[in-house]
């Protein structure tokens, strides 16, 4: 007989989510607020402390009766040290369902054409923010969090499986990041890890690329995209995450992108 899995929205969560101070992230953190049952706690990381207490303001206008805190935390220098103090104060509090760590934070680097791509200091600034950042806080947030389901959602892109001209740094980042949690999940498959592809946004992301990308096939080509409105809406493909995530459309570790039917 099937084992039948624990429906995935609507219990008591700790959910942290990175770069929530505006953007693909902003959007995450309210909207999934509409989900987790009530007495749930929402960590919001991103270097603008402004900005994340908008965020928060926005969602407990929404669902007054979560936890929202909000911490300024600069990701381009990881410090395991730190990620391990902010969150050990949550690890003792044993009323959570769902441990939920939603890797958001990310830069784009779209300046320099491959075969340029010979300074280390900037290989490591990029891989530093985009990748070991990631790895830092994913082993904090395991250390701490050992019972109930434990979800970790990756957003990545297109990028990590197509080659994007001009966006080597970009497309090895997102490559990195889903290959660590492949890894991850074949380690411990009690983790439930999702890497999700959402599509083109109209972010500042998008407008860099547009407007600074090397390579003047991909510039046109987004260039073109946001001209013609040819891109995806925020809380379309925020929607879509929520619904893959409730019905559970996948096996970890899951790789879903918009797109996806």
């Amino acid at each position: 007989m099937a084992e039948t899995k624990a429906q995935f929205w609507n219990r008591t969560t700790f959910m942290v989510i990175t770069g929530a101070s505006q953007g693909l992230g902003k959007q995450l953190a309210i909207e999934f607020s509409r989900s987790v049952a009530p007495d749930s706690t929402i960590l919001l990381l991103a270097r603008t402390l402004p900005k994340l207490e908008t965020t928060k303001k926005e969602i407990l206008e929404i669902n007054p009766t979560l936890n929202v805190k909000v911490l300024s935390v600069d990701l381009s220098k990881p410090d395991l040290e730190q990620f391990e103090e902010i969150l050990a104060p949550f690890a003792s509090d044993r009323k959570y369902e769902l441990y939920f760590l939603v890797h958001n934070a990310a830069s784009v680097s779209c300046q320099t054409p491959a075969t340029e791509m010979k300074d280390i200091n900037t290989w490591n600034e990029y891989m530093t923010l985009n990748l070991y950042s990631v790895a830092l806080l994913t082993s904090a947030f395991l250390k701490y969090f050992k019972d109930g389901e434990r979800c970790l959602l990756n957003i990545s892109s297109l990028a990590a499986l197509v080659a994007f001209k001009g966006m080597a740094f970009y497309c090895v980042g997102k490559a990195s990041r889903e290959m660590y949690f492949k890894t991850l999940a074949e380690e411990d498959p009690s983790l439930n890890i999702l890497n999700y592809s959402p599509g083109p946004l109209k972010t500042d992301m998008l407008d860099e690329i547009a407007n600074s990308c090397c390579n003047s096939d991909t510039k046109s080509t987004f260039t073109d995209m946001i001209n013609k409105d040819n891109y995806v809406k925020i809380e379309d493909t925020v929607k879509k995450v929520i619904d893959v995530l409730g019905r559970r459309c996948y096996t970890s570790p899951g790789r879903i992108d918009f797109y996806d039917r």
